[in-house]
């Protein structure tokens, strides 16, 4: 079967991106799917009798969790209903992530590499790489919402049914195809892939917002975004479908625009094009330190900007801490065992908080090192080095404004909690305690951080086992109370080798000890790094 005209080849460039993304997309499918099943079961634990379940119920009334989640949408309140509520904005901002990436790269990082202009070489239709990057982004959030479906049903968890799993699998569908578009859509607008998925993550992060607003305000306000308007398909309840017709059309629109305007645009162009620089650099950027400065500004600017945002959503739980807690043999497990050690509920609840967000604190502190490895595949770092730059100087560059972002984001993440705590509590947190919380796994940050330059050093094939250490630390620590998992297996990680401060004493043995062993890696992987060859793959 052939397309002609300016679809000409098609199937064919589909074909091949699959084959050249399988292993991409089959661990990207297993991690989704794996969310999305392997939740399931834990929500009976969550509230194990009825009474336990409508008492559930009224604190996932709280607007701070209606914010975070989305509203309670149907009564009765059933484990189907609440899994929906707590998993559904999860899920979507993973398949954001995912879409993004996948469209970037075949739209815009293709092309700044040159793939595009090799490809457009062959008898192949003007539009059918975009074309072929929709039908594969279709399919891949087909094959997850397929998986995801039928794992959920297996599951079998009480009122995760057949026909509320398919309902949650049309927003699993429905949603990457929306992202997908909007990709795609700034694929065609911005010139570098850089700023199409940058400015495609500022888009996902206004939906959450549009979102959180409209399952606090309802109304016409909860048809606005993504986010809020999913759960007028009412999945495990009311399971319509009607929804749907309207977000496949919003897809629809969106990517059709995008296929429009990449006919119109040249290769290499943008409809906003990049700003005209100076005619002479700043002094600045005649330094390793100031040019890593200048390239990831933004970003540290904005991952700040969400930490502080984050440290407020969270800490207006506390308005509604007894409810929060007492409904839930979740949450009590979560610091249970602290209490019964004598520690304050509400010192020991927002320790775990600050825990968990020191966790992810550590993604951006990773991206910040591995900038260097991208524009080593990209091919641009061997102009660098043909200048007087000693590659251990460059590299220390962008370690020492990792080793500052992470005291920023804590600092950022730790004052946030802190102000919405001083609104909603009667007897708020001191500003020392919430800032000692998240100081006190600083040390953890680095570790990461230095194992990641040490990859960077002596695999750099193998960067991306660093991603894998971090999300098995954060499975530990986010489930390991609830799930029962041996103590020795948390205190196991950096994170949890540390003490939970202020709940427990300061110790400046593990504290001394995981600083030390950060401090090893990092310098391990600048020596190696130092005396390596560029690797472009």
């Amino acid at each position: 079967m052939k397309i002609s005209g300016k679809y000409t080849g098609t199937l064919a460039l589909c074909k091949f991106a699959l084959r050249r993304d399988r292993v991409w997309l089959a661990l990207w499918t297993i991690g989704i799917v794996s969310l999305v099943v392997a939740c399931g079961p834990l929500f009976p634990e969550i509230a194990k009798t009825p009474a336990e379940l409508a008492s559930f119920s009224e604190t996932m009334k709280n607007p701070a969790m209606i914010a975070m989640t989305g509203p309670v949408y149907a009564e009765p309140y059933t484990y189907g209903i609440l899994y929906a509520q707590m998993m559904t904005a999860w899920i979507l901002i993973v398949l954001g992530v995912m879409n993004f990436f996948l469209v970037s790269r075949h739209l815009r990082k293709d092309e700044e590499e040159g793939l595009i202009e090799v490809m457009r070489s062959l008898p192949i239709g003007r539009s059918s790489i975009v074309l072929g990057t929709a039908i594969e982004t279709l399919l891949a959030n087909l094959a997850i919402a397929l998986l995801s479906t039928v794992g959920l049903v297996l599951t079998g968890v009480e009122s995760i049914d057949l026909a509320g799993s398919l309902v949650l699998g049309g927003i699993i569908f429905c949603g990457g195809l929306i992202f997908t578009a909007i990709a795609m859509l700034f694929s065609q607008i911005f010139m570098t892939s850089r700023g199409a998925t940058g400015f495609s993550f500022a888009v996902l992060g206004v939906l959450y917002a549009l979102g959180a607003m409209g399952n606090i305000e309802g109304g016409a306000m909860a048809n606005i975004s993504l986010f809020s308007f999913v759960f007028k398909t009412s999945p495990f309840s009311g399971n319509y479908i009607w929804p749907f017709f309207i977000l496949l059309g919003e897809a629809v629109v969106i990517g059709f625009i995008a296929v429009l305007l990449n006919a119109r645009r040249d290769l290499g162009a943008g409809f906003i094009p990049q700003r005209n620089g100076r005619a002479h650099a700043k002094a600045s950027l005649s330094s390793p330190l100031g040019f890593a400065l200048r390239q990831t500004r933004t970003s540290n600017i904005a991952w700040i900007l969400i930490m502080l945002v984050v440290g407020i959503m969270y800490g207006s739980i506390f308005g509604d801490f007894e409810n929060f807690v007492e409904s839930s043999d979740f949450f009590k497990a979560m610091i249970m065992a602290d209490v019964d050690a004598g520690a304050n509920a509400m010192l020991s609840f927002m320790t775990y908080i600050t825990l968990i967000m020191s966790v992810i604190a550590a993604i951006p502190v990773i991206n910040v090192v591995y900038r260097i490895r991208g524009e080593e595949k990209r091919n641009r770092i061997e102009q660098i080095y043909s200048k007087a730059v000693a590659k251990r100087s460059f590299l220390l560059s962008y370690v020492g404004i990792a080793l500052v972002l992470s005291v920023l984001l804590q600092a950022a993440e730790g004052l946030g909690l802190w102000m919405s705590t001083k609104v909603v509590m009667s007897e708020p947190f001191a500003l020392s305690e919430v800032l000692a919380a998240g100081f006190i796994k600083l040390p953890a940050i680095w570790l990461i951080a230095g194992l990641g330059v040490l990859l960077l050093g002596l695999l750099p094939r193998l960067t991306s086992l660093v991603w894998l250490y971090l999300g098995t630390s954060f499975f530990l620590l986010y489930l390991g109370r609830v799930m029962d998992i041996p103590k020795a297996f948390m205190d196991g990680t950096a994170f949890g080798a540390l003490p939970d401060c202020p709940i427990e004493n300061f110790a400046p043995l593990p504290v001394a000890l995981v600083t030390v062993m950060a401090a090893a890696l990092l310098a391990a992987g600048t020596i190696f790094y130092s005396k390596r060859e560029i690797s472009y793959r």
